[in-house]
């Protein structure tokens, strides 16, 4: 599996009172035990061989450290490969990230996976994404 660009956090984010709400449409909401995370398109609907960027808002649960480090990978889990271009991450506030340069070159079931990283422990958010 290809490893993907990790951007590490700028400052900490709060556990309480972090918002994970993104405006728009097409918002995808992913949670683990310890992570609440929101996806949305930057660039509109994504399109079959079209780069997008996507806007990414994480927060930690209960009593949970905020994340250390954030990975953005999509692959296909029927064909086992994933994306032909490694996603460029920076951080736009506290909580906050934007992803650049994705790309699904052919249409079929995508699956988005997050990874947040904090205290030697990584969590794996994923999202099933249908491109026709």
């Amino acid at each position: 599996m290809r490893t993907l660009v990790a951007a590490a956090l700028l400052c900490t984010t709060p556990a309480l009172g972090c918002d994970v709400n993104l405006a728009g449409d097409g918002v995808m909401r992913l949670e683990s035990e310890r992570y609440v995370v929101a996806l949305r398109s930057r660039s509109g609907p994504i399109a079959v061989g079209e780069h997008f960027a996507l806007d990414v808002a994480a927060c930690a649960k209960n009593s949970a450290a905020a994340p250390e480090l954030l990975r953005v990978d999509a692959r296909m889990p029927a064909h086992r490969h994933g994306m032909n271009y490694v996603p460029r991450i920076h951080a736009t506030a506290p909580g906050r990230w934007q992803a650049d340069g994705l790309m699904f070159h052919m249409p079929g079931l995508w699956e988005f996976r997050i990874d947040l990283r904090a205290g030697g422990v990584t969590d794996r958010l994923t999202h099933d994404y249908q491109l026709d």
